[in-house]
């Protein structure tokens, strides 16, 4: 729900941009589309590579996935433009790698394992190539925000949440179907890698049972087990989603 919100507002935003654009007669780009994103989560691929066939768990990297993203640009003159981009990521694998002490890689799995997602808003400074090279057809993107990213392992067993600063750099080329329409082709960099320092537990009976609250955590096999859990999970940067992205969008002038 909360990202719902975000999202709403984010558009609502894009909407008043528009609006005082076409009472001060500037020209604004409102766009939105699709793309194929890669992801890092280096701490668990990483691991993955290093997992023996014979282990029988058959883990996945996190490698990418598809995610939808949505923007306005304000032209100050013909080359340099300011606007905003939202866009939402998930991810998700079958086994989530959380240890390699001893050269024994341990995973959580089963499913519903491990599901993550970010939702970044930011701020974007726009240069568009002078005519005479490109024929205005060619801009360049530089934006910072902030990127929200939730986690929940073994069906919400354990969550986490955390706040980044990140960015995209990259640039995008249009064909133009109308005076005022264009299809455009994107190819960026995103750096959001989030380094969570907290979780949650929403399994109270879980909760019951660490050490610290009198129990012996029987639901790990051994107390080292959780320890190495709660460890990893809150010092490895377990979530990231930088990586590089290629992607379609419509546009739209006004």
């Amino acid at each position: 729900m909360r990202r719902l919100i975000e999202m709403v507002l984010f558009l609502l935003l894009c909407f008043s941009i528009v609006t005082t654009a076409q009472a001060s007669d500037e020209v604004i780009d409102v766009y939105g589309g699709i793309s194929y994103n890669t992801y890092s989560f280096d701490y668990h691929n990483d691991m993955v590579e290093h997992t023996k066939d014979d282990d029988g768990i058959n883990p996945s990297k996190i490698k990418g996935d598809e995610s939808y993203f949505a923007g306005a640009r304000f032209w100050l003159n013909n080359n340099l433009g300011f606007g905003i981009e939202g866009e939402e990521l998930e991810a998700s694998t079958n086994a989530l790698a959380y240890d390699n002490n001893d050269d024994e890689v341990r995973y959580i799995t089963g499913n519903g394992v491990f599901e993550a997602e970010t939702t970044g808003l930011m701020a974007t400074i726009n240069y568009r190539l002078p005519q005479e090279l490109y024929n205005d057809k060619v801009i360049f993107i530089l934006g910072i925000g902030q990127y929200d990213s939730e986690y929940k392992v073994a069906n919400g067993l354990i969550t986490g949440e955390d706040k980044t600063i990140g960015g995209k750099l990259g640039f995008e080329g249009e064909y133009s179907i109308t005076d005022n329409l264009a299809l455009v082709a994107r190819g960026m960099y995103r750096y959001a890698n989030t380094d969570d320092d907290s979780i949650a537990f929403e399994d109270q009976s879980l909760y019951d049972n660490l050490p610290e609250n009198g129990g012996d955590a029987s639901k790990f096999d051994t107390q080292e087990d959780y320890d190495r859990l709660i460890n990893n999970f809150n010092q490895r940067n377990i979530v990231d989603f930088s990586g590089f992205e290629v992607s379609l969008a419509l546009k739209i002038r006004f």
